[in-house]
This record gives structure tokens, sequence and C-alpha cells, in this order.
């Protein structure tokens, strides 16, 4: 699935229903990483996996910094209206985007 997040064409997956797990990737991998992952908690959570931008089927991006990944997880949350509390699971820079997009939405997530 696609979304327009920030001006960008992001491509996320969600898999199962439940309290919400994002799993972010790290770089220069994609969402696929998580697949085996993904399958152990999908019967019990609403897993969702995006590929962050610049990264695996999202638009391309010249330059990218933490910041701007966070921003994009925190509305990627926002536009699928997740309001629940969320667990973050971001692996090497995922787990720094991840990180910030906790510190941005106080109360949105969870680690």
């Amino acid at each position: 699935m696609n979304l327009s997040i920030n001006g960008r064409r992001l491509s996320y997956e969600i898999h199962g229903e439940g309290p919400p797990i994002l799993f972010v990737h790290g770089f220069p991998l994609s969402g696929r990483l998580w697949e085996s992952v993904v399958l152990g908690f999908a019967y019990r959570n609403r897993c969702l996996v995006p590929d962050l931008r610049g990264h695996g089927k999202s638009e391309p991006s010249r330059s990218a910094t933490m910041g701007d990944y966070a921003e994009d997880l925190a509305a990627l949350l926002n536009a699928l209206d997740e309001r629940r509390p969320v667990v973050l699971a971001g692996m090497s820079m995922g787990g720094d985007a991840t990180s910030r997009c906790g510190c941005r939405s106080p109360g949105d997530g969870s680690a």
C-alpha cells in the first residue's frame, strides 16, 4: 500500500489486528527485513511495516535526516488514524528514527 506522506509516496504494509507495533528497518534495507518477525506477531498484533523514504518501494529521496524519517513515521501513524499506544521496533537506523518519532509524539508511542 502507498500513502502520500510529507509530499512523498511512502510504501507500507499492514498485517494482523490488535495492539499496534511499528517495525522500522535500517539502512540500506526495506520493510522486508521484518517478514519473519511479523509472522510471529500478526496473529495478535497490528503490524505496521513501512519502507522509509528512499528505501524499498517508497519514493526515492536525494537526502533525508533522522528527523525527516521520524516526521514521516509520525505522519504515517496519523494518516492510518492509529490513536492507540504503539510499540516501536527499529533496527539500526530504524531504531534511531523510531526513538525520535516517540520523542516527538510523547504519549503516542511506547518502547
